[in-house]
């Protein structure tokens, strides 16, 4: 177990895998900016609606901004990514804010150490989407909420709801970002 609390259980071969510390700092400024705090809540609003009394794994959790805010809606919270930086900052977030009910992971969303079927969500936000691992480790009636991007490089989630997109846009202009510097990769 790191001194910040994540632990890492990628194999060896996937060690030097995901994000660089200067791409976590950069989107982690990013983010406490609460431009996607649209789909941060929704995404914490249908975790309310449909498993926030179960496990929720965050496939791809980052630097742990949505992570944070789904272990406040859900009895517990494992999020895995590839990046040690952006896990480290997760665990050091989930520290700050008094989450015990997060535990934060290096390893794949491909071949996730998880038993079958113990998962009441699975979060995919901007990450690839591994529906097979993703179907193996959820329980029967369990959900999937993914955010992807569509053909114009707008977010949406799996039920349509670009609306969201207008509004982190709109909120990223509050910041005085203009709206063609937005990025999303």
């Amino acid at each position: 177990r790191a001194s910040s609390g994540y632990v890492n259980l990628a194999p060896p071969s996937q060690s030097l895998s995901g994000d660089s510390k200067e791409a976590v700092r950069s989107r982690t400024r990013f983010l406490d900016t609460d431009c996607y705090a649209p789909i941060r809540d929704a995404v914490c609003e249908m975790i309310d609606r449909y498993c926030g009394d179960g496990l929720v794994v965050d496939a791809g959790c980052g630097e742990g901004y949505y992570t944070a805010a789904m272990a406040k809606h859900a009895s517990g919270v494992i999020g895995f990514d590839l990046s040690k930086f952006g896990i480290d900052a997760a665990a050091k977030r989930a520290r700050r804010d008094g989450l015990d009910n997060a535990l934060l992971a290096v390893s794949g969303i491909y071949e996730m150490p998880l038993r079958d079927e113990c998962a009441k969500g699975v979060v995919s936000l901007f990450a690839p989407c591994a529906e097979e691992e993703f179907s193996r480790v959820l329980q029967h009636g369990g959900v999937v909420i993914a955010v992807t991007i569509d053909e114009n490089g707008i977010p949406e989630t799996a039920q349509g709801r670009v609306e969201i997109a207008k509004k982190i846009i709109a909120r990223a202009k509050e910041y005085g970002i203009n709206e063609n510097d937005i990025i999303v990769d």
